[in-house]
């Protein structure tokens, strides 16, 4: 139990704020971190080096804006045709396994 500074209610140690007069109970702590797995992809433009000193920033950001909306709706596609190919195959194989072991799915 946990004691409030304010008005002195006892209060269940998961707590973090009063549940009498809704003071804080504790100091705020930092967030956890929290692990994820990214994948960055990365390019590089033949002649994007000349094509910026030839234009000013702002065609030059509409322009690489334009190609990175289309390569990336090019690598979404992509990947979603590979990953609806290895789930069929996934299921072939699996059919030819239960059919050569006489079961149904």
């Amino acid at each position: 139990m946990v004691r409030c500074p304010a008005c002195q209610a006892e209060n269940p140690s998961r707590f973090r704020l009063c549940g009498q007069c809704g003071a804080q109970l504790a100091e705020d702590r930092p967030p956890e971190e929290i692990r994820r797995i990214v994948t960055v992809v990365t390019s590089d433009l033949k002649g994007s080096t000349s094509l910026g000193e030839r234009l000013d920033p702002e065609s030059l950001r509409e322009v690489l804006t334009r190609y990175e909306a289309k390569g990336s709706i090019a690598s979404v596609a992509w990947a979603r045709a590979r990953m609806e190919r290895i789930f069929l195959e996934g299921e072939a194989v699996s059919r030819a396994g239960s059919a050569a072991s006489g079961r149904r799915r």
